[in-house]
């Protein structure tokens, strides 16, 4: 019978993964927080037009508060049980700032559409 294996310490590339995430918590923070904002007023704004898709996606609730619930019980699981690949954190922490960065664009997406559109005389 073999012991249990203990994890391993966390180090240098860890602590990087994790302050990633955490900065990448604060923008889906307000993502979700403004995000009920950015659907009304995209509603009042071109009803009878519909919403890129990437919008739609980002603007339901299971992206805008499913998501960062997911990604911070990754990241609990991945600190406590600590795979054995050193790099496993810093890539969740990596693919938090990508949620980030896919959320942003979605969200402003329909608003860069409609400055595009705009045309001076």
């Amino acid at each position: 019978m073999t012991p249990p294996r203990s994890p391993r310490p966390l180090g240098f590339v860890d602590g990087i993964g994790v302050g990633i995430a955490a900065m990448a918590a604060l923008p889906l923070l307000k993502i979700a927080s403004d995000g009920g904002a950015f659907a009304g007023m995209y509603r009042e704004m071109a009803p009878e037009t519909g919403l890129p898709v990437l919008t739609r996606i980002v603007l339901h609730p299971a992206w805008r508060i499913g998501l960062p619930l997911a990604l911070a019980a990754i990241f609990v699981a991945a600190l406590v049980r600590r795979p054995r690949y050193g790099y496993a954190i810093f890539a969740l922490g990596i693919f938090a700032a990508l949620v980030v960065v896919v959320s942003y664009v979605g969200l402003y997406e329909p608003i860069m559409r409609l400055a595009g559109n705009i045309k001076a005389d």
